[in-house]
């Protein structure tokens, strides 16, 4: 005589604790995603600070797809819900990419800042109230002329 199946028991990795396990595996293309857009964000970070514009554009090219395939797994993973509850592994990745990014971000703008202060300074727009009004930069300033004499 056979017997009957077993029936489930709500702790058993088939019972009501299946959706959250199938959750991180459903999770892991999404978190493996992230895990190389944080490596590339900690590359920029160094290549940053090395002013390597060279070493710099295949990373932004490469950045850049990144994001958009870690948008696509976060809208696979969202799947036309409105709120996704991520686990802790993912959501630490993420808060640490936005972290980096952030850092990145005010290094390039005080950078910029410090050189267009610098590029001001050695080149000015122009000399005394009128300023605004001088038509190019091509011009040599007043007061300013070269002697062909020996």
């Amino acid at each position: 005589m056979k017997r009957p199946a077993p029936r489930e028991k709500p702790g058993s990795p088939s019972g009501p604790s299946q959706p959250a396990r199938r959750n991180g595996e459903t999770e892991k293309p999404c978190l493996d995603c992230a895990r190389r857009l944080h490596q590339t964000l900690e590359q920029e970070a160094l290549v940053l600070k090395k002013f390597s514009g060279s070493e710099l554009l295949p990373l932004i090219a490469t950045k850049e797809f990144q994001v958009g395939e870690l948008g696509r797994e976060l809208a696979r993973l969202k799947d036309g819900r409105e709120k996704i509850s991520l686990s802790g592994p993912l959501r630490d990745v993420l808060t640490s990419i936005e972290r980096l990014n952030r850092s990145n971000r005010l290094f390039v703008q005080s950078s910029l800042a410090y050189w267009q202060e610098l590029l001001s300074i050695l080149c000015p727009a122009g000399y005394g109230p009128g300023a605004e009004a001088q038509k190019s930069g091509s011009q040599t300033p007043k007061g300013l002329s070269f002697s062909r004499e020996i």
